[in-house]
């Protein structure tokens, strides 16, 4: 077992006034089997009563309103985790044998998953998973800012380019083809000064994880907030506000950062 110490860090700054934002966040690292948290603490500013409870899938959420005008938003969770090997022993909810339109297969995509010759009834559901995640890993060319939130799996095939969560988004979609639960999972890692995304799957006897955007396993070292079908449920942060006057724009600054302690 490892400790970790953790802070993520998030600061938009709008470029006029805006009032009446409500909010949701799912930045609270969930309390699992292997991994168990102390010492956090939380900031939302500007200040306000927030509320803490949890969705459908039993992620942790923040969700609060801020009425007066403000020009920014920020908000910082840190704390410190024990943290042991990746394993989950929840039961299979049907609902992750299913795609979203984020995770649905194309015509190519479909004809390369048949390519690669998994058969599931007679190959090792992890072995089946590497090869999988080998050949995102070297398919997809990582390219930040190439495409966005609303990006599917089958655009981001067809591109060949895109970041964690568009080759989180193809691994689910080739899982699910072969009939293997799947889902998608957000949170931070060692090494990773932002937010990350990676797919946990179940081999018939337990969830295990793997993270195709690096092309390993996960083990020690990734912290899970969340977990759904795709990423809109587990986006770190959402909201609606008003705005004074026609038009905002706003800059997002995100800092991550997950080290190992020896205390």
């Amino acid at each position: 077992m490892k400790r970790y110490a953790f802070e993520l860090d998030v600061y938009t700054e709008f470029t006029d006034l805006i009032y009446n934002h409500n909010y949701i966040l799912k930045c609270l690292p969930r309390e699992l089997e292997y991994q168990r948290l102390y010492d956090e603490k939380l900031i939302v500013e500007p200040e306000n009563n927030f509320n803490l409870g949890y969705d459908s899938f039993k992620n942790k959420i923040i969700y609060g309103s801020i009425n007066d005008v403000h020009e920014y938003f920020h908000y910082n969770v840190s704390g410190k985790i024990w943290m042991n090997n990746y394993i989950i022993r929840d039961g299979v909810d049907e609902v992750f044998l299913y795609d979203t339109s984020s995770t649905k297969l194309s015509s190519p995509m479909i004809d390369t998953i048949n390519s690669l010759n998994l058969d599931v009834s007679s190959q090792n559901v992890d072995e089946i998973v590497d090869k999988i995640s080998n050949f995102i890993f070297n398919y997809i060319e990582y390219t930040p800012n190439f495409t966005t939130i609303d990006t599917k799996a089958k655009e981001t095939f067809e591109y060949k380019k895109g970041v964690c969560q568009d080759m989180s988004h193809i691994m689910i979609g080739f899982l699910h083809f072969l009939k293997i639960p799947a889902r998608y999972c957000a949170g931070i890692m060692v090494g990773e000064g932002k937010t990350h995304a990676w797919v946990e799957y179940y081999n018939g006897v337990l969830w295990k994880a793997v993270d195709p955007t690096n092309n390993r396993f996960v083990n020690e070292g990734y912290i899970k907030f969340s977990h759904g079908r795709d990423s809109r449920s587990c986006e770190v942060e959402r909201g609606l506000f008003g705005v004074v006057n026609n038009f905002v724009d706003q800059r997002v600054e995100i800092n991550a950062k997950v080290v190992e302690i020896h205390e």
